[in-house]
């Protein structure tokens, strides 16, 4: 179950302002960091040169060498959501590539297919 609450920064003081904003400067600098690590050197089972884009549920954020401030709570909240980011940046491109193998498992023509998969393509998300 995902639980979320909604907090008011309407009377919130000068000073906690500032560090909320640098606390989300951070917690957005690093998520992007390791996006950008994930993106290109690929993670487990998640590559995108080589369409293996099977995301992996949890990313132990241990692995990643990052000069961070941020709490290990922060980072593990930060790499479940870089999850699913992940996850829907490639969903599209998953299913067809799925189309895709089951049509050569069963021997079917291809038809348009290629063209499609190769219209749909992979976008870093931020």
């Amino acid at each position: 179950m995902i639980r979320n609450s909604k907090h008011s920064t309407k009377f919130t003081n000068p000073h906690k302002m500032e560090t909320l904003a640098s606390f989300i400067s951070e917690y957005r600098k690093i998520g992007q960091q390791i996006i950008d690590i994930i993106w290109s050197n690929g993670y487990e089972k998640f590559n995108i040169q080589q369409d293996e884009l099977n995301c992996p549920k949890y990313i132990d954020y241990k692995k990643f060498t990052l000069n961070t401030p941020l709490s290990a709570r922060a980072l593990s909240s930060l790499v479940t959501q870089i999850c699913f980011n992940l996850s829907a940046a490639t969903k599209k491109r998953k299913q067809l590539l799925y189309v895709k193998n089951k049509l050569i498992s069963e021997g079917k023509p291809l038809g348009r297919i290629n063209e499609i998969i190769n219209k749909y393509k992979l976008v870093k998300p931020c």
